[in-house]
């Protein structure tokens, strides 16, 4: 058996690394509310799916959110958890480094 390994492109996928729905994606779309986008036939011809239509499946909106540098977040998980846990997202600190590599995704039914 012979792969041949191609760059998965779509660097350019979002407009801030904070924004919540990616630009230049070219899926088919099923759904726009919540936002439900099927990867298109032709990019299935490889065994690597682009990022740039990789299928997207939402069950909610998104909310609308600032993406101003000034703003802080607190994140609280309570209710049918074993342990209410406060999350603090502060914009003041830096954002780690980007990560690129290859996984895989399954899909049940």
């Amino acid at each position: 058996m012979h792969c041949k390994c191609s760059k998965a492109g779509g660097p350019q996928l979002m407009d801030s690394p904070r924004v919540a729905r990616p630009i230049n994606r070219s899926l088919k779309p099923v759904e726009t509310e919540p936002m439900i986008g099927e990867t298109p036939s032709p990019a299935l011809d490889s065994w690597l799916t682009p990022n740039s239509v990789f299928y997207i499946r939402n069950h909610f909106n998104f909310p609308d959110i600032s993406d101003s540098p000034d703003t802080d977040w607190i994140v609280s998980i309570n209710g049918s958890v074993k342990k209410s846990r406060l999350f603090y997202f502060f914009r003041s600190v830096q954002i780690s480094e980007a990560y690129a590599g290859c996984d895989d995704g399954m899909c049940w039914k």
